[in-house]
């Protein structure tokens, strides 16, 4: 008899749902609408198709696409407001760009709060130098 090793089996990968091109292209031009557009996805090159399918596999919710798209929108240099710069459909869907967005680095900056911070405090600055005049008087 000989004992042959049992072979292990890999455990089944789990089924994941078909990356739905047509509604995240869909979602897409309706709520970038001020972006390049793009064509349907039955004309996308294999390029495009596979970056897409990347991040879906990534992140397989179409809630996330939506959220998102939103994020770039709302962005008003994303969106080309504050500059000439326009993001692309291909330049969202690269992974570095992706990350960047999501970690809110093209996020619109609240900057009168900055400042105001700024501002209170020179104005406590200079008022602690007016009551150490006071006091020393």
């Amino acid at each position: 008899m000989s004992a042959e090793p049992e072979k292990e089996s890999l455990p089944a990968k789990p089924n994941r749902p078909p990356t739905p091109y047509q509604d995240i292209y869909e979602m897409f031009i309706s709520i970038c609408s001020t972006l390049p557009q793009i064509q349907e996805p039955t004309k996308w090159a294999k390029s495009r198709r596979d970056c897409v399918g990347a991040r879906w596999r990534e992140h397989p919710d179409v809630g996330f696409f939506y959220d998102l798209f939103h994020r770039v929108n709302n962005s008003d240099f994303l969106s080309g407001r504050a500059k000439s710069f326009k993001a692309g459909f291909d330049w969202i869907f690269k992974p570095a760009n992706l990350q960047k967005i999501l970690e809110g680095n093209y996020d619109n900056r609240d900057n009168s709060a900055q400042k105001f911070a700024g501002l209170k405090a020179f104005w406590e600055e200079a008022q602690a130098e007016e009551a150490m005049k006071d006091a020393a008087k």
